[in-house]
């Protein structure tokens, strides 16, 4: 692994700039697309929490953003929610065809949280398509193809629903659970983002790469830099 680019955020009609996390990069034609969570301000005080909200903004650039460092403009990304919500988070953005799929994650309160599902011809016209209600602690939306159809990738934590602790399910685009990946489960809701072998590559096997929850920087940067990069790799 090596440092590529650092990237901040601009919001809009505030002034400043602002180190937001739980970021996509897509490359689409010939611009990279940066849908980011706005957690950077996010109170510690659990009392300033009930007036809290964070959202998902959305930078369009032509920079190099594989290298440098840069300071993003961005606008906000219209996600639809089931119901009422304090924030939506995790953003992950897939062009299929003319249609734009767009996984995240909304919460009722801090912290009792679920998978949503957006669907629509531009990320400017989304609608809501699914949304697993039933889950209570569950992010790290991601979308992953496994050449039959698309799935919504996420993680259970450890203090989700009875009987889905500690787990990575696998779900239809109606967030039905169809399924898990068998993978060990390290702390701190890790993501599951799934890499297929390369057929070019004789030998190469299936990977996931995730994070576990080990502390660094002390209490500046404790909780929430989401510890080590974690790589597990297909055992048979």
């Amino acid at each position: 692994m090596r440092r590529g680019a650092v990237l901040y955020f601009q919001r809009p009609g505030r002034p400043g700039g602002y180190g937001d996390h739980a970021t996509h990069v897509v490359r689409d034609g010939g611009r990279w697309l940066v849908a980011t969570s706005t957690w950077s301000d996010f109170p510690a005080d659990k009392r300033a929490r009930r007036d809290a909200r964070v959202a998902v903004t959305l930078a369009e650039t032509s920079a190099d953003l594989t290298r440098g460092q840069h300071l993003l403009a961005t606008r906000a990304l219209d996600l639809p929610t089931d119901g009422p919500s304090v924030g939506v988070w995790d953003p992950h953005l897939v062009r299929d065809g003319d249609t734009w799929l767009v996984g995240y994650v909304s919460a009722r309160r801090f912290f009792d949280f679920h998978p949503v599902l957006a669907s629509g011809p531009s990320l400017d016209a989304l609608t809501l398509r699914a949304s697993a209600t039933g889950r209570t602690a569950t992010e790290g939306t991601t979308l992953h193809h496994d050449g039959a159809a698309w799935r919504v990738l996420a993680s259970d934590g450890r203090d989700g629903p009875r009987g889905r602790r500690g787990r990575f399910p696998v779900l239809d685009l109606d967030l039905r659970e169809i399924g898990t990946v068998d993978a060990p489960y390290p702390s701190n809701l890790p993501w599951p983002t799934v890499v297929p072998p390369d057929p070019a590559v004789p030998g190469d096997r299936w990977r996931l790469v995730t994070f576990d929850g080990t502390p660094s920087g002390g209490a500046l940067a404790g909780y929430g830099t989401h510890g080590d990069v974690i790589v597990m790799h297909e055992a048979q």
